[in-house]
């Protein structure tokens, strides 16, 4: 728990929790699952006015797909990214080698949902579906995917580097 004084004058307790689990399992015949979840909520008074950096915003390489580096989000009348007090975001995959020769290099499908908003009720994901090349490196997990959102106009490309398995 912080404390923090609005620039009114104004102030008051609050706390920003952020959870985040994934569960890789090998499936038969060389097949990868991954599911990813994450949940956000700031705990403090509705009229505490938090700066934007405290606030949640999802998109991109590691959340949502298909969408900009923190693209999603709640918006001001201007169309102004303000920030969420709450924030969900998930994403099921699924790999597999594509040659027995270059076991480490696999193809991925996958599909993304998530979206930061005012309250848990406001909450309405965005989704995103796509494919994508993975190849596990010493340094870790290299990605490029290809990802198309359903509130996007046209596919994005992402390149990433994940975790070594």
């Amino acid at each position: 728990m912080s404390r923090f004084t609005s620039p009114d004058g104004g102030g008051g307790p609050f706390g920003r929790l952020r959870v985040l689990g994934t569960w890789y399992r090998p499936l038969p015949s060389r097949w990868l699952f991954t599911a990813r979840t994450e949940f956000g909520q700031i705990f403090a008074r509705e009229d505490l006015g938090l700066p934007e950096a405290l606030r949640f915003r999802t998109g991109g390489d590691d959340t949502v797909r298909g969408y900009g580096f923190e693209d999603l989000g709640p918006t001001d009348a201007k169309g102004n990214r303000t920030g969420g007090r709450v924030l969900w975001n998930g994403s099921v995959e699924l790999a597999h080698p594509l040659t027995a020769r270059v076991p480490g290099l696999l193809g991925a499908v996958f599909v993304d949902a998530g979206q930061a908003a005012p309250r848990w009720s406001d909450l309405k994901p965005a989704w995103s579906y796509g494919l994508g090349l993975r190849y596990r490196s010493p340094v870790g997990v290299l990605r490029m995917d290809i990802a198309k959102g359903n509130q996007a106009d046209r596919p994005r490309l992402h390149f990433s580097v994940a975790i070594a398995l």
